[in-house]
């Protein structure tokens, strides 16, 4: 699917160990798409992000480590890991 504004992120659940959860993350604008590993550090909940090559806009990649947050809520409250997470969000103010 094109994107004509805004932003998407996936992130695809690669393997959870007893340190870290990680996902395979795809970043996408109307103009560029960039891929990332993400890791959700446990018990505590940090997401940091390893990419190669250009950044991702900073607006996305915080979409990205707010879903990843909620996910790493949901675990500690008893669920999964979720093997598969996609977010949409309007570009900042100004940005087509």
């Amino acid at each position: 699917m094109e994107l004509e504004q805004g932003g998407r992120v996936t992130l695809r659940l690669a393997r959870v160990t007893d340190a870290a959860a990680e996902y395979g993350a795809e970043l996408v604008t109307k103009d560029r798409r960039f891929e990332a590993l993400a890791r959700v550090s446990l018990p505590g909940g940090a997401v940091d992000f390893a990419h190669d090559g250009d950044a991702a806009p900073s607006w996305l990649v915080e979409v990205a480590r707010t879903t990843l947050r909620a996910a790493h809520r949901t675990v500690t409250a008893g669920g999964s890991w979720p093997r598969r997470l996609s977010r949409w969000r309007g570009g900042p103010e100004g940005e087509d």
